[in-house]
């Protein structure tokens, strides 16, 4: 997953990118399986705190989590069959 969250992405700006393409990631799926349980906040926080270098990072919190929900829904059934077995 960490590869794919920074393959298309220039060097510089892959490694925050990317760990809060999968912070997120791993967020969503925990929603998916459980929403009850879930709450979001802290992976939220841990994403902002990464990315607190840049102009706005609720912006780019924004359209990672879109990246991220893009992933979780692209790969469910293996995240699912992941969790089942």
């Amino acid at each position: 997953m960490f590869a794919m969250a920074a393959g298309r992405m220039p060097p510089i700006r892959r490694c925050p990118d990317a760990c809060v393409i999968v912070l997120l990631a791993g967020s969503l799926a925990r929603y998916r399986l459980a929403p009850h349980c879930w709450d979001g906040e802290e992976e939220r926080n841990l994403a902002l705190a990464a990315l607190s270098g840049l102009d706005d990072p609720e912006a780019a919190l924004r359209k990672l989590s879109d990246k991220a929900n893009e992933l979780v829904s692209q790969h469910w059934h293996q995240i699912a069959g992941a969790v089942a077995a």
